[in-house]
């Protein structure tokens, strides 16, 4: 029960996911459907970088727009707001220098300006180029100078973020404890309707902390607190964030196939929104489920969806990481060839930081893969010399045993295919001795029940017209025996002891029937029961009517009404329908 209650709220989640919401609008959107420039503006300095998170595919839209709103307006933060944005462009195409210079141009921009908040931007932005370039002292004290601004010109909605990002560095730095403190600390302060969001990121992350460090209970928790708060507010890729994390932690518990759905699902949001980051993400927990489980097939599946994701957006990364998880796939599955070439096309596109690490990985697939054809060379060798000293006995030997192997068979198949013969006529006896057996069986039982339902049907039309004779009798002279007779004749129609010995028969001869009936239409009750068995073995209407001790246009009423139950139109006659369960 707890297993299709929770898969009900992965469905629920996913068609609230795929309509394209009125209700809640992405942050693109809104800023598309404001009029006012200014305001447009305004929306863009404060959620810009909120629309890089839900999208990574309006970046260049953004640029456009905030450049033009720029000259229209003669405001310089939309200068540096778009300058921001490029270097988030430059960034997520893997050029981490041009991404670094246009910042550095950004900060000489707000040199002697009192426009702190794009100051905290640019800064955090700047400590994100130094992270993807894996140089975490450097991302800290960025986040750190960031997080001084925030807290020196109270942006506590810019604070908040970048506490969680400082999170999250610092665990990436070997610090777990200290991370998962700051998450709770970030949590307890979005208690506002407006924070809703960030708090839904601040739950998944603290999650996939949780679950880095073992504690997998607590990430299941805090991950489905983030599912909720997004399927609750719809946000549509928070709740992908949440469904991505939740399945990569079934997949780690060993729940192969829930974990699968989760990601799928993930999935589907993100290619809703053309989250490829998102999408990069969902693919290679993919991989990883795939791997884990030794489905090489489609973890290789998986790793082609990466490449081709990476191939989209032009990012050099991904698809230098994509060709390194083939490689591995590969080499588990023993080719060494394959990895080897996988691996060379991983080295062509990874960066410098990658390479060395890479090299060595090189000569070590190298040394596996000539090692392995050395040793396969030698075996061959062995294996050839094996052969030629069993050639030189097998040659003298090989006739005679040829000779007396096809007489054997010969022998062997040719009393075989006799006693086939016996053994097969007998069986066939034997089978036509039960069909016939089976068949007069049958025949009885249904004569059997017939006659029985006969029987009841003459018998209870025969104590009908004795009771009314009763009922005569009584107006003329009422006599105290008659009313005693009455009452007997009533008790007798309304005996089951009939009805269960039809039963019986009708059980033995349409086994198992009235419960599949039950079971396609549990609310059947016990009289409609009866009368589909009485209709199943084609009693008339008069007939059942004086087996169920009723009126004709009774019976007429219920089978209406049974037909009403099933479904069925006036042309469809109930027999043929009861036949064909």
């Amino acid at each position: 029960m707890k297993k299709i209650i929770h898969f009900g709220v992965l469905l629920l989640g996913i068609a609230v996911s795929q309509s394209l919401t009125a209700q809640q609008l992405l942050t693109w959107d809104k800023i598309i459907a404001e009029n006012v420039p200014q305001k447009k503006l305004d929306m863009i300095l404060q959620d810009g970088m909120d629309v890089i998170t839900e999208t990574n595919s309006k970046v260049s839209e953004l640029i456009t727009l905030t450049e033009k709103l720029g000259v229209l307006l003669g405001d310089e933060r939309a200068h540096i707001m778009a300058i921001n944005f490029k270097a988030v462009q430059c960034r997520l195409d893997g050029k981490l220098d041009s991404a670094y210079l246009l910042l550095s141009d950004c900060q000489n921009l707000l040199k002697g300006k009192n426009y702190k908040e794009l100051e905290a931007i640019t800064y955090n932005n700047i400590g994100i180029v130094y992270k993807t370039k894996n140089q975490s002292d450097k991302h800290l004290a960025y986040i750190d100078s960031a997080l001084t601004i925030c807290k020196q010109h109270k942006l506590e909605r810019l604070e908040n973020r970048y506490l969680m990002n400082k999170a999250y560095l610092v665990f990436a730095m070997g610090k777990p404890e200290e991370a998962i403190h700051l998450s709770l600390f970030v949590i307890k302060r979005f208690n506002k309707p407006e924070n809703l969001s960030d708090k839904c990121v601040a739950y998944n992350n603290l999650g996939i902390f949780y679950r880095m460090t073992g504690k997998y209970d607590s990430a299941i928790i805090c991950c489905k607190r983030a599912v909720n708060i997004a399927l609750q507010q719809n946000l549509r890729l928070y709740l992908a964030d949440g469904w991505c994390e939740l399945g990569y932690l079934e997949e780690i518990q060993g729940n192969g196939k829930q974990a699968i759905k989760y990601i799928n699902a993930a999935d589907s949001i993100y290619s809703l929104t053309d989250d490829y980051l998102g999408r990069y993400r969902v693919v290679t927990f993919k991989i990883a489920a795939f791997t884990k489980s030794k489905n090489y097939d489609k973890a290789l599946n998986s790793v082609q969806e990466l490449i081709t994701i990476a191939n989209k957006f032009q990012n050099i990364n991904w698809l230098g990481e994509a060709y390194k998880e083939k490689s591995a796939i590969e080499e588990q599955q023993g080719n060494y060839a394959l990895a080897l070439k996988s691996l060379k096309q991983h080295l062509f596109w990874a960066d410098s930081f990658n390479r060395a690490s890479g090299n060595a990985k090189l000569a070590e697939l190298e040394f596996k893969y000539q090692t392995k054809d050395k040793d396969n060379q030698l075996r061959m060798l062995q294996k050839d010399a094996e052969l030629h000293k069993q050639r030189q006995f097998l040659g003298y030997s090989v006739a005679v045993i040829l000779l007396l192997l096809v007489l054997g068979v010969s022998l062997y198949f040719a009393i075989k295919i006799k006693n086939r013969k016996v053994v097969a006529e007998k069986e066939k006896q034997q089978l036509l001795f039960q069909l016939e057996a089976q068949q007069e069986e049958i025949q009885l039982k249904s004569r059997q029940l017939t006659s029985k339902a006969l029987y009841i049907s003459e018998r209870n039309e025969l104590l009908e017209e004795l009771l009314k004779m009763t009922k005569q009798v009584g107006k003329q002279e009422p006599k105290q025996d008659l009313v005693t007779i009455e009452r007997k004749i009533r008790n007798s129609l309304a005996n089951n002891k009939d009805w269960e010995e039809f039963k019986t028969y009708f059980e033995e001869l349409n086994p198992n029937y009235l419960n599949r009936v039950k079971q396609l239409y549990n609310d059947l009750t016990e009289r409609e029961l009866r009368l589909i068995a009485f209709v199943k073995i084609g009693l008339n209407t008069k007939e059942i009517a004086n087996i169920l001790h009723v009126e004709s246009n009774s019976v007429k009423t219920a089978r209406y009404r049974l037909k009403k139950k099933f479904n069925l139109d006036l042309e469809t006659s109930l027999e043929q329908f009861l036949n064909s369960i």
